[in-house]
């Protein structure tokens, strides 16, 4: 399956996967809506179907409801349910904080509802969707279709106030008619490009008249699982103050980080290093701030206690000498195994 994915989608997939685990028998879970949320609706799928699971999923779309019935999870309304253990969901922007925006699939009303009727929320994406400050992404706030243009107006003198970059509105669309939510009413885009205080901004668009909740999720995320092209996952607890990283392997013919046909790059992974038939290993240093890119060294084997160097350049200066070639990759990419220039 994974063999056709883009490194985004590999990295949705990886995510979505890790956090199925969070799912245990007898749970009511939330199921979020989106690409990445698809995905772990067909993880849990097929944990329900394979391996026997059985909790009871609440999805926060119709389209979410529908592919949770095809994969075989039983689905029940938030009105039976009553309170959730967990909702797992994906983010179009999240920040350090955990705060997020999202709505990009239009299901942000029934997201926010049942992510609050929640013990937990854990969200999943891929490292594209971390950001410093919100506001690169259109922030979605829904309003009913009567009068939108009334408050419209009154949304774009409101964001004059405001600790915006941007103050653009538009109306969201389907083709020639306005997008339509489940719930029947419109969405209109705030291109903010910066938000510099979004709680306070997720308060006062919800005091305009007209509008029915905006895409702003401010303290509701408690975890968030991020995955990497590379099948790198990373998770998040705001709450606990912790990090954990983890790798979810594909299969040898699929694998993006190891090529072996083109490499020559051993198909094995050994506590975070990979071996070169030479006898090489090639280590692997994350910056603590994690981005797309990662520093790869190949070296002797006996330098492997020097795994968690945090600074390439750090990195380049102390493995000097016992080295045999360094290279930048990026989010699941790696250079030719020719391409690697050795220093001393």
């Amino acid at each position: 399956m994974s063999g056709d994915l883009s490194p985004i989608d590999k990295a949705k997939f990886v995510a979505a996967k890790s956090a199925a685990d969070f799912v245990e028998d007898g749970m009511r879970v939330g199921l979020g809506t989106g690409s990445t949320a698809a995905w772990l609706v067909r993880c849990l799928g097929e944990m329900v179907q394979k391996a026997g699971l059985k909790f009871r999923g609440i999805p926060t779309s119709i389209r979410t409801a529908e592919l949770a019935r095809n994969v075989g999870i039983k689905v029940i309304s938030l009105d039976e349910a009553k309170w959730l253990d967990l909702t797992i969901d994906g983010t179009d922007e999240f920040d350090g904080d955990l705060n997020l925006i999202k709505g990009g699939g239009g299901a942000l009303l029934q997201e926010k509802i049942v992510a609050t009727a929640s013990d937990q929320m854990v969200v999943i994406a891929d490292i594209g969707k971390e950001v410093k400050t919100l506001g690169a992404f259109p922030l979605p706030v829904e309003v009913i279709p009567f009068g939108w243009q009334t408050t419209q107006a009154l949304i774009e003198e409101m964001l004059i106030s405001m600790d915006v970059l941007g103050r653009t509105v538009t109306l969201r669309m389907n083709g020639e008619l306005p997008f339509m939510t489940d719930e029947g009413n419109y969405i209109l885009d705030l291109h903010l490009q910066r938000i510099g205080n979004a709680r306070r901004l997720a308060m006062v668009v919800n005091q305009t008249p007209g509008v029915v909740e905006n895409g702003l999720f401010i303290d509701t995320c408690d975890m968030v699982v991020i995955g990497y092209g590379d099948g790198r996952v990373e998770s998040r607890n705001i709450n606990e103050g912790t990090v954990e990283h983890d790798w979810l392997d594909f299969v040898e013919s699929d694998n993006l980080f190891i090529d072996i046909a083109n490499w020559g790059i051993a198909d094995r992974r050994e506590q975070g290093f990979l071996r070169y038939p030479n006898g090489f290993i090639m280590i692997e240093a994350w910056p603590r701030s994690p981005g797309p890119f990662w520093f790869g060294v190949a070296a002797w084997p006996w330098c492997c206690d020097l795994l968690n160097i945090n600074d390439p350049e750090n990195a380049v200066k102390r493995f000097r000498g016992w080295a045999c070639g360094c290279f930048l990759g990026y989010d699941g990419w790696c250079p030719p195994r020719g391409s690697i220039r050795g220093f001393g």
